[in-house]
């Protein structure tokens, strides 16, 4: 039984270090669902609307 929540232990020890590593290492950009564009000149280009369906066709 000892050997048995030892095992136990380590695991959920390796998974709270594994979620940890994870979340200590993402960065920002890849939490944001949107990507900002910018053009030549370095200045922000807006996104397209969705209404903009078939735009030139």
């Amino acid at each position: 039984m000892k050997k048995r929540s030892t095992i136990v232990l380590i695991t959920i020890s390796i998974i709270i270090f594994g979620v940890f590593t994870y979340y200590s290492f993402s960065t920002k950009a890849n939490k944001e669902t949107d990507s900002i564009v910018t053009d030549k000149n370095g200045e922000v280009v807006e996104p397209l609307n969705e209404d903009n369906g078939n735009m030139g066709h």
